[in-house]
């Protein structure tokens, strides 16, 4: 009996693929199997089978063997190529869910933060009474604002914004001791107008320009 060996399909073959060749009288024979999409299994081809039309060793060496064009559907592009690609031209990666932790390198930038000097006013000093007034005056070169409510008496202080009447008891209302720092999210050049709960409140200011 000739000598027969079966060697492994290569992985990725799908359509006519070579499965086994056998060695008869010195001339090369392949079995040529298909992949049934019904059957869903591997079935044997009649083209090139049986003796005389198979392929000689040299042949099958020297003709690829064509890959199916349903692998490129798979992947649902072409069939990858080596190099980087952007995301519509990537073939999907799915990590195991038993993968081990994964490497994560950090680069580290340097901020730089341009800080500008602020010239500060003269400090002074506010009196505010029971009726809405002006506590601070428009400034259009403001670049900050503090007030302190340093009342004696227990007053509270609230404050209107940006030539608004205040309000007792409304928006910023500041205790005896309570601060306010005018901000990024609330800064105003305009006026800032006090009301106090009781006459003769104080309110300690402290601008920057």
């Amino acid at each position: 009996m000739s000598p027969t060996k079966v060697i492994a399909r290569p992985s990725g073959l799908i359509d006519n693929s070579v499965d086994a060749w056998q060695q008869t009288g010195g001339l090369a024979h392949v079995a040529m199997f298909q992949w049934d999409i019904d059957l869903l299994e591997w079935v044997k081809s009649t083209a090139g089978a049986g003796g005389g039309g198979g392929l000689t060793d040299a042949q099958l060496r020297a003709t690829p063997v064509p890959v199916s064009a349903a692998i490129a559907d798979w992947l649902g592009s072409t069939a990858p190529t080596v190099g980087q690609k952007a995301m519509a031209s990537s073939v999907p990666v799915v990590i195991a869910s038993d993968q081990s932790a994964v490497p994560v390198s950090v680069s580290t930038h340097a901020v730089t933060i341009n800080a500008v000097d602020q010239v500060a006013s003269a400090p002074t000093n506010a009196t505010v009474g029971v009726a809405s007034g002006a506590a601070v005056a428009a400034l259009a070169g403001r670049t900050g604002l503090i007030v302190i409510n340093t009342s004696t008496a227990g007053q509270r202080i609230s404050l209107g914004l940006d030539g608004a009447a205040a309000v007792l008891d409304s928006g910023i209302t500041l205790e005896v001791g309570d601060s306010w720092l005018m901000e990024e999210y609330d800064f105003t050049t305009g006026a800032v107008a006090g009301i106090a709960s009781a006459a003769s409140a104080r309110l300690s200011v402290q601008e920057f320009a």
